[in-house]
């Protein structure tokens, strides 16, 4: 935070503000105590400001690909779907003479009124708007925290708070949400967004199923939320769009039955709640449509520049038979990823049961139970800790769409320690539960207390800090000159520590 201040008091403005506007979205303010949050949340801000600008504070320095939402952005304006070949360079979808992109619209829609105020900024955006979706990413956190929190009957207020804190701490600097937040490209950016719509998604939903007289706006602001996740990335707005639905014939239902409300009054208040959703699927059956000439196709690979890299094993870029392999390469914890020199945890190489499945295995990865075990309490916690009566079995029929979400992610053809951020709605979901749910229970049960899952946060988040440090020394989308430097550091802190000499080449 200071670091911010003296670097650049915008940033630090910036995060004072952010974390102000978070703190401030709930009525009471006794139910956190609000100095102390109010740092933490502005320090973390200001913490992912250093990291996406790579410790500068800069936000007009180009990304990897950091043009093409912005020539996105220039073709909406005429109705078109195009990008300029030399924004999208390797990622190029073609079609005859005309050139696309196959990731989502919403990052190039945000883009479409800042290019008319300042056109002289073309290419520079994707830093400011990733930085904005990590920010609302954590204002969600925040938000679902103190909602599930003020609900705990069972916790004193010293646990609520212990709590609160190793919530903020485990999502905000202990998942992989840190790593995707450190750099704006063209891929984090997009899974930025999906996550942050995704997230907000979470806490709609829970007002949903709350069932009081909110519940008709926050079904509304969940069909916005599956609209902006459907935008970005159709991974993370096909669960929610599955969750708006079931929940929209729930809910009318109830009125129905319950509310003694004429159907057509109900189908009608349902109609309008779901009209969001509905508006954004029918704009991305438009961009299938303008890109690749059918509004159900959203990636012919025939068209990928690079199609002739696809899995020689099995024809579909999604397929069942990745799944043993996903669950191996994503979850498995192996002596590669400890070290004897700093940074002590590393990513490392991923190992699959059938490698032709795969398009390319020279990626990295490290495994989320390692790095982020809050997510295993999260799970356990949401899942075993009793309830009122029924709300175990709606809350399970609830997170089947983020199940599928996951699943989906472990058959597909590539592997990339980025995607696990598609776990995280699936995590929070749970972890919403357990937070409601905390100080019940006996036995067993006390492994989850709130003390446990601070403990297991702290841990999460020196270990996720470490580990991120270690792959930006790897991953070539960093500057040759940045990841030296990382490497440099390494090596000083060896020789600091009496782990090895500065002129020792680090094993790669």
């Amino acid at each position: 935070m200071l670091l911010a201040w003296a670097a650049t008091p915008s940033v630090s403005l910036v995060a004072c503000t952010s974390a102000a506007l978070m703190l401030g979205l709930a009525r009471r303010r006794e139910d956190v105590a609000w100095v102390p949050a109010f740092v933490t949340l502005a320090c973390i801000v200001a913490f992912q400001a250093w990291l996406v600008t790579r410790g500068t504070f800069a936000w007009d320095e180009r990304e990897v690909l950091g043009s093409a939402y912005d020539s996105l952005a220039r073709s909406l304006r005429h109705g078109s779907a195009e990008v300029l070949p030399e924004a999208i360079q390797w990622e190029a979808w073609r079609i005859g003479e005309r050139t696309f992109m196959y990731f989502g619209p919403f990052p190039a829609l945000l883009r479409v009124l800042p290019d008319l105020l300042a056109p002289s900024l073309y290419g520079l955006w994707s830093r400011a708007s990733g930085f904005l979706a990590l920010i609302l990413c954590l204002g969600a956190i925040v938000a679902i925290a103190r909602r599930q929190l003020a609900e705990n009957e069972q916790l004193a207020t010293r646990g609520r708070t212990v709590l609160f804190f190793a919530t903020l701490a485990s999502v905000g600097l202990g998942s992989s949400l840190v790593l995707v937040g450190s750099l704006a490209n063209l891929y984090h950016e997009a899974i930025l967004w999906g996550l942050c719509a995704a997230l907000w998604g979470v806490f709609f939903a829970l007002g949903v199923l709350r069932d009081d007289e909110r519940a008709w706006r926050s079904l509304t602001l969940l069909s916005a939320a599956a609209g902006v996740a459907f935008l970005s990335r159709v991974t993370f707005g096909l669960p929610l769009y599955a969750l708006v639905s079931g929940l929209a014939l729930r809910l009318l239902v109830l009125q129905v039955r319950r509310e003694r409300q004429p159907v057509l009054t109900a189908a009608g208040r349902v109609a309008l709640a779901l009209l969001p959703a509905f508006a954004a699927g029918l704009f991305h059956l438009w961009y299938n449509h303008a890109r690749f000439g059918s509004p159900f196709e959203f990636a012919p690979f025939a068209a990928y520049e690079a199609a002739a890299a696809k899995p020689k094993g099995v024809d579909s870029v999604f397929h069942w038979s990745r799944v043993p392999s996903g669950v191996l390469a994503y979850f498995r914890i192996s002596l590669e990823n400890l070290s004897l020199r700093a940074p002590f945890l590393t990513f490392a190489r991923p190992a699959v049961f059938r490698p032709e499945l795969y398009r390319d295995l020279t990626t990295w990865l490290i495994s989320p139970l390692l790095v982020s075990p809050w997510l295993v309490v999260g799970l356990i916690g949401g899942w075993v800790l009793p309830g009122r009566p029924g709300e175990r079995r709606l809350r399970a029929l609830c997170a089947l769409p983020f199940v599928l979400q996951c699943l989906l992610i472990l058959t597909y053809y590539w592997l990339a320690y980025r995607f696990t951020t598609e776990f995280l709605p699936l995590a929070v979901w749970f972890l919403a539960a357990y937070l409601r749910s905390a100080g019940t229970g006996s036995g067993a049960a006390r492994l989850l207390s709130p003390r446990v899952f601070a403990i297991v946060a702290a841990f999460s988040v020196l270990a996720t800090v470490t580990s991120l440090f270690h792959f930006q020394s790897q991953w070539w989308a960093y500057p040759d000159a940045y990841r030296q430097q990382v490497s440099r550091t390494f090596e000083v802190l060896d020789a600091w520590l009496g782990l090895g000499s500065l002129a020792v080449v680090r094993d790669e």
